[in-house]
């Protein structure tokens, strides 16, 4: 599934976050953040409450550990049957993954099988006993730390690690989102760098046959693009959407012109024109080889438009959805249960900008439309006295809809 973008501070390494108590009806205020995770209503999105997997090791007296949890990613299989995905922090600064099921409400779902030091950031389902969960894992080589790749599986009982191939030596690498068509047929797609390197991230992508997973690299190598925050967030976006085994699309991040890549069954290559000049593509979603949907949002100053491109088989072609005149807005998240029912997600800046709240917008076939979404008030605010909230993923499936995110308080001053 797709995931957003915004969260300097928020998301540090990517293991620790500022989050948010999702709760409905709200909680009292609290200084443990945690996840916020949105279900798709007559009324729009709506929050729903969703347990801290760390509560018993909270510390009140700790000002930086432990974090509640983050939720980076969403799969959606029915209306009382999802899961979501992400990590949270002890009281120690160390990182764990963390596993959520909703059967009408969340549940904790344990998860020990999955490393110290480890973080998920993207889930597919393609059943209640085959669930697909990546992410990254800390290790220590030679007295320094890097990071690896990391694949789990959930087969109706439990989560356990699948082996999952790195670049190798000398390498930081690891997974951010994964899709699936079949049981044989799983990608996901992540980045890695040369260890102390500073260089900037390439694309990395690997499969799942139904007995293995492989690494597969796109020709020519891409980098991970980089991203201009919304208010005080910033976060690290690649998308992953597959529909058949020889056409699946993954969106890289950034401005750059190869932030679109394209798997024909036998390769990964860029497709151009995806963007004008001063915009950056954030998610993806194919629901087939001539029906594409692209998001982003503008690098350039506030009071730009969103970012919609479709793709029709041939070309992209910039498609006008709505937006709040005064704020700016990031689209983050895609996905769609048909042609005619497609879901954004994001973040919009609002008048006490750098804070924002959450943004939807539905697809009906003909236009885009802005759904209303839940901004719960569960944790204390920043210094200024503002919460930033967003959507980063979202999920569609028939007659459902669920959405991942983040609310914490604004540090940006």
């Amino acid at each position: 599934m797709t995931r957003g973008k915004i969260g300097q501070g928020l998301l540090g390494c990517g293991l620790a976050g500022i989050l948010a108590t999702m709760a409905a009806p709200a909680i009292a205020a609290t200084n443990l953040n945690g996840a916020l995770l949105e279900k798709l209503t007559s009324s729009g999105f709506v929050a729903t409450w969703a347990p801290q997997p760390n509560v018993g090791a909270y510390d009140t007296t700790s000002p930086q550990y432990p974090d509640g949890w983050i939720a980076q990613g969403v799969a959606t299989i029915s209306a009382t049957n999802a899961w979501a995905v992400g990590s949270y922090v002890d009281r120690k600064g160390t990182g764990h993954a963390g596993t959520e099921h909703f059967d009408g409400r969340w549940h904790n779902i344990a998860n020990p099988a999955a490393p110290a030091g480890s973080s998920l950031g993207g889930v597919t389902a393609l059943s209640n006993t085959n669930v697909w969960a990546v992410g990254t894992q800390t290790v220590t080589v030679s007295g320094k730390r890097s990071t690896r790749t990391l694949v789990e599986h959930w087969n109706g009982t439990a989560w356990s690690v699948v082996p999952s191939p790195d670049i190798g030596q000398g390498y930081s690498d690891g997974l951010q989102s994964v899709a699936a068509t079949g049981p044989n047929d799983v990608w996901a797609v992540g980045s890695y760098v040369v260890l102390g390197s500073g260089t900037q991230p390439l694309i990395l992508f690997e499969h799942w046959n139904g007995a293995a997973w492989s690494i597969t690299l796109p020709t020519p190598r891409v980098s991970v693009g980089a991203s201009n925050p919304i208010g005080a967030l910033s976060l690290l976006l690649l998308a992953i959407s597959a529909d058949a085994p020889n056409d699946a699309w993954a969106a890289t991040g950034g401005g750059d012109p190869n932030s679109v890549l394209h798997w024909n069954g036998s390769s990964w290559t860029p497709v151009s024109g995806v963007f004008p000049t001063g915009y950056e593509i954030n998610g993806v979603w194919a629901a087939s080889r001539k029906d594409v949907w692209a998001v982003g949002d503008s690098l350039q100053p506030m009071n730009m438009p969103t970012l919609f491109e479709h793709w029709d088989g041939t070309a992209w072609h910039a498609v006008q959805g709505p937006a709040p005149g005064y704020t700016r807005v990031g689209l983050y998240g895609v996905s769609g249960s048909s042609s005619s029912n497609v879901y954004v997600v994001g973040a919009v800046a609002t008048q006490s900008y750098p804070a924002t709240n959450t943004f939807a917008e539905h697809w009906n076939g003909t236009a885009w439309s802005v759904v209303p979404s839940q901004n719960p008030r569960t944790v204390k605010p920043g210094p200024n006295n503002s919460v930033i909230d967003f959507l980063n993923g979202v999920s569609a499936a028939s007659g459902a809809v669920f959405a991942s995110g983040v609310q914490g308080p604004d540090i940006g001053g």
